[in-house]
């Protein structure tokens, strides 16, 4: 029978030979995932996408043998933090990299059709501006200014929001028992990724 001119396996080597090669080759670097973070007792993990949006929660389903209620909210509000923070770091060299680039495109410019629509356009931004500084200030006076309130849709995780910062995180110790993890994960993320906007309920 005819070998094609193919080469004995043997030349290659042995078995053990082979696995050494193997097991002492350098390996590629595997391609970094979403940032993540998680609290001290890694029973919660928050992950933010490439885009710094909040793209997973995940509560282990044995949280309870290392948390207390509280020790729940504590941990969501840990891993997202952490997570924010890994997040932050990885955007960053992007961030640097647009702005040194002299390729990236200008913002294009509105058009007006005339200085009269101009003046009217910039008059309308005057007065959002001047209503929403006269909302803050009653908001000032009145004692309102602790926080906005930002539910899931199941309204069994709330965050206590300043500015664009989560400060707090607020669980029900009933919700956080009889509730499985995937579903408080779930109106977690939901509440993570929720706009901030002022039309908010504001924390009393």
């Amino acid at each position: 029978m005819s070998d094609f001119g193919l080469k004995p396996v043997e030349v290659l080597g042995s078995y053990e030979e082979l696995r050494a090669k193997a097991r002492n080759a350098p390996t590629a670097p595997l391609p970094p995932g979403d940032p993540e973070g998680r609290d001290a007792s890694r029973m919660v993990v928050v992950r933010f996408d490439r885009r710094g949006v909040p793209s997973a929660v995940e509560i282990s389903a044995y949280w309870r043998d290392a948390l207390t209620p509280d020790g729940l909210r504590q941990a969501l509000l840990a891993a997202y933090r952490a997570a924010f923070d890994a997040a932050v770091a990885t955007l960053q060299p992007i961030a640097d990299e647009w702005s040194a680039s002299p390729e990236l495109p200008l913002p294009l410019e509105t058009v007006y059709a005339d200085d009269a629509a101009w003046f009217d356009a910039v008059r309308r931004e005057l007065d959002e501006t001047d209503e929403r500084l006269a909302r803050n200030a009653e908001m000032l006076q009145g004692g309102e200014v602790s926080g906005r309130l930002v539910a899931g849709p199941a309204g069994l995780v709330r965050l206590v929001v300043e500015g664009f910062t989560v400060t707090e995180v607020l669980i029900d110790a009933r919700v956080a028992l009889n509730e499985s993890p995937n579903r408080i994960a779930a109106d977690a993320l939901a509440a993570f990724r929720a706009p901030v906007a002022p039309t908010s309920k504001v924390w009393e």
